[in-house]
């Protein structure tokens, strides 16, 4: 069953060329996870510049935002969407690319909001966690997917 899910992150570190690294890393991991090499990376790449979007399939890399300065931290934004199924690529999780992310740089902070067809959350390093809107704070069958 197909669960697209959008992510809305921020990547954050005390050192601009810290957060430069972590963004250079996880694109070059996420094109190594998505088999993205050679003649393949340079297709897609030009379909990009043209403006379009390939075939390949719904999940695509993170788009990342300029890195902004927020007094004593630097914040790297970054968007993506996957497919979270049992065959997709996950961004949360023990072997999420988050968690690649962090074990390369342990010190970085990185928060967000995740928005699939269960509901919306944040996530908090590695992990994803809806919000409810009942008084009960209850467990919904969103939490079993996570």
């Amino acid at each position: 069953m197909s669960n697209p899910i959008e992510f809305t992150l921020q990547f954050r570190h005390s050192s601009r060329e810290h957060l430069q690294e972590v963004q250079a890393y996880a694109q070059e991991r996420w094109n190594v996870a998505e088999g993205k090499l050679g003649i393949i990376s340079r297709a897609m790449a030009l379909l990009e510049k043209m403006g379009m979007r390939s075939s390949c399939g719904e999940d695509r890399a993170f788009n990342f935002g300029g890195i902004v300065n927020e007094g004593q931290v630097f914040v790297l934004p970054a968007t993506t969407r996957v497919n979270q199924d049992l065959g997709g690529l996950h961004i949360t999780g023990k072997d999420g690319v988050l968690a690649d992310v962090l074990s390369k740089f342990p010190e970085l902070s990185i928060q967000g909001d995740f928005r699939d067809r269960y509901g919306v959350g944040t996530v908090h390093q590695t992990e994803q966690k809806y919000r409810y809107d009942k008084q009960d704070g209850g467990e919904t069958i969103a939490d079993g997917h996570v």
